[in-house]
């Protein structure tokens, strides 16, 4: 073989390794140009509580945790219970000091509350300049007298009680219950915390002094 065979020989095997280079990468599929990859993302857990602290998201399985800062709705205020009225003991040395004072002033008969709040009892007695006998205790305050007790030009407010008619008025600053038993006018008012109810019930124990 002459030396022009061999090189057009080699020049023929050349252009078919080309061909067949060239037709391997026509058979495989372009990638797409400009789409980035896909994030990865974690996967959802359906009915995952919300972190406390954070509100739960509208349509969210989540509840608001304690602790949010979130206003609670407000208590309606309860009334004030009725004081439970417990017998009223007067010792001889009172039964003795009332009735001098009650000469005093030209009171015949001592009357005064057999109940009262737990555990209330005198605590003072004495007479004023209009004569009149003021009885304290620790609860409340009684005051008797043969003389009109209430304020002039007030009609008050009136009650019923079981032991006859009595009057609201204000005499002080102070809710004052106004009412006679016999010839004895009676004023009955507290600055401890008792109620108009409760007075109402106390004065209808008022009975005259044994």
């Amino acid at each position: 073989m002459t030396t022009r065979s061999k090189l057009l020989q080699h020049t023929l095997l050349a252009i078919a390794l080309a061909a067949v280079i060239s037709g391997c990468q026509s058979n495989k599929a372009p990638e797409a140009e400009g789409t980035p990859p896909k994030a990865s993302t974690p996967a959802e857990t359906p009915g995952q509580a919300t972190p406390p602290g954070q509100a739960a998201q509208p349509g969210g399985t989540g509840t608001t945790q304690p602790g949010t800062g979130q206003a609670q709705p407000a208590q309606p205020a309860q009334p004030a219970a009725p004081v439970k009225l417990t017998p009223i003991t007067y010792q001889d040395v009172d039964k003795q000091s009332l009735t001098e004072i009650a000469k005093l002033v030209n009171l015949k008969t001592i009357y005064l509350p057999q109940q009262g709040a737990m555990d209330d009892k005198i605590d003072q007695m004495g007479t004023t300049g209009d004569g009149h006998l003021v009885v304290t205790y620790y609860k409340m305050q009684v005051t008797l007298s043969t003389k009109a007790l209430e304020p002039e030009g007030d009609k008050g407010t009136p009650v019923q009680l079981k032991n006859g008619k009595a009057t609201w008025h204000t005499a002080n600053g102070q809710p004052t219950l106004y009412l006679k038993q016999g010839d004895t006018n009676i004023a009955l008012s507290s600055a401890k915390g008792l109620t108009q109810a409760d007075l109402q019930a106390i004065a209808e124990t008022i009975a005259p002094l044994k």
